[in-house]
């Protein structure tokens, strides 16, 4: 590899040089890639980083709808994982990659939700989706102080040919802990939401 000398033994970058040592070389900055002799991609490594800059795309689309709600930062890593294993096995990306992917990794629905809950879709109507969350008992948080919790759904609804993304949100009213009895025929919270639908299946 082409070469400068590093008469100075610095270590590091500094200002787009990279200072390193070997015990062939001793100090030296070696010159970028390409830099002499044009840098050629073969067919595979071109269909690498094909597939890294469609992943990453695709990536940063759905992680943007819910960016500020998941409160995990493995997200992006598992999220970028999901998708490569999808690609690599069905040579394209669609949602189904989603399935099962938690937005966060502790604090998982099966954990939070510690008793029965249903979650139905009753279709497209007029353009609208109607969704209903119904549950049986309070989230399970893991501290004492808190007292009231709101159940909001989420739906993104996001078009990969177009690399464009909407978002939905509906909440309900703010409910207390205490006035959920963990009994068989204590009374459901039930959250209805009607979405628009935006063309995106």
């Amino acid at each position: 590899m082409a070469k400068a000398n590093n008469p100075q033994g610095l270590q590091g970058t500094v200002k787009g040089l990279t200072f390193v040592q070997s015990k062939r070389y001793g100090d030296h900055v070696p010159n970028p890639r390409g830099t002499f002799k044009p840098a050629v991609l073969n067919e595979a490594m071109e269909q690498s980083k094909n597939n890294l800059l469609q992943v990453n795309e695709t990536a940063s689309l759905l992680f943007s709808g819910i960016r500020d709600e998941h409160r995990d930062g493995t997200l992006w890593t598992r999220l970028l994982s999901v998708l490569r294993h999808q690609l690599k096995g069905k040579k394209h990306l669609d949602v189904s990659a989603l399935l099962n992917l938690e937005c966060h990794a502790v604090h998982t629905l099966h954990k939070i939700m510690r008793r029965k809950w249903d979650l139905e879709i009753t279709g497209i109507i007029k353009r609208q989706l109607y969704i209903t969350l119904e549950l049986s008992g309070a989230p399970r948080w893991k501290t004492k102080h808190m007292h009231a919790f709101q159940v909001s759904l989420h739906v993104i609804y996001p078009d990969l040919a177009r690399n464009s993304l909407q978002r939905c949100v509906i909440c309900c009213c703010v409910s207390a802990r205490a006035s959920f009895c963990y009994t068989c025929s204590s009374p459901r919270h039930i959250l209805c939401g009607v979405f628009k639908n935006y063309g995106v299946h």
